[in-house]
């Protein structure tokens, strides 16, 4: 006896969220996390377009990085604008069967771009202290308006994405440290050498026998700093200012 078509469904969509989040744990990059989200959520909910927004609380606003073209740009609205900005700012889902009689939709993008915009179904997205940090909002479904299976199959994806997206952040603070942690110990490094140099000068300079002999040393420890095979110190001859060679290290050119 063939499942019931409700329970079809549920299965399909199941399969489908299971297999976007083994395709979601394969990167951590932010941009190709973004991309890989709204192509399952686009396909799977059998929308025209689907756009992932962030929200930048520092500047009020939400943002998303959407292909115009041949390129990807970055679009940006006040949060609370529109229907995904008012979702994003409430943090509650907006279901709308017929886009142009709601208030809060605003149609100027569709004069400019000569799309139609008829069914919306936008969900926030939550962090895991339940702090809004985006929504994603799809357009005109196939076959008619979004309903309350779409919204909660939505919920679920949307959901499943955050926890990948806060991985993806993660993931770029951890790297972003461990940067910082390595340049600060080369730059420890460098700094020890460059005391152990003054230090080793101080002391050749004390025991020396003439100038000569400490400007050899000086020399020898400035190519073992910096890791030189070869180098050279001029000194400028009195009355004409001319250089000329005093020491040398290793080979060097005429």
């Amino acid at each position: 006896m063939p499942a019931p078509a409700g329970e079809d469904r549920s299965a399909k969509q199941l399969a489908a969220v299971l297999e976007i989040g083994r395709a979601l744990g394969r990167t951590f990059d932010l941009d190709t996390l973004l991309q890989r989200i709204m192509d399952h959520i686009t396909t799977l909910m059998g929308a025209d377009r689907s756009t992932l927004f962030l929200v930048d609380r520092e500047r009020g606003e939400i943002w998303s990085k959407v292909m115009q073209g041949d390129e990807i740009r970055e679009i940006r609205l006040k949060l609370g604008t529109g229907i995904v900005g008012h979702v994003a700012e409430t943090g509650k889902p907006a279901n709308i069967p017929n886009a142009y009689e709601d208030r809060r939709f605003n149609p100027d993008v569709d004069r400019a771009t000569g799309y139609r915009t008829e069914s919306i179904l936008c969900v926030p997205m939550f962090d895991q202290r339940g702090e809004v940090i985006g929504a994603v909002e799809c357009l005109n479904k196939r076959g008619g308006p979004f309903d309350e299976e779409d919204e909660a199959m939505l919920a679920a994806l949307v959901a499943q994405a955050a926890v990948s997206i806060e991985n993806s952040k993660l993931y770029q603070d951890l790297l972003a440290r461990n940067r910082a942690l390595v340049e600060a110990e080369a730059r420890l490094r460098h700094k020890v050498a460059e005391l152990d140099l003054l230090y080793e000068v101080e002391r050749q300079i004390s025991t020396a026998r003439g100038l000569e002999e400490v400007l050899r040393h000086v020399l020898e420890k400035a190519c073992e700093v910096v890791g030189a095979e070869a180098g050279s110190i001029l000194l400028t001859e009195e009355g004409d200012g001319h250089l000329y060679f005093r020491v040398a290290e290793g080979p060097v050119e005429d």
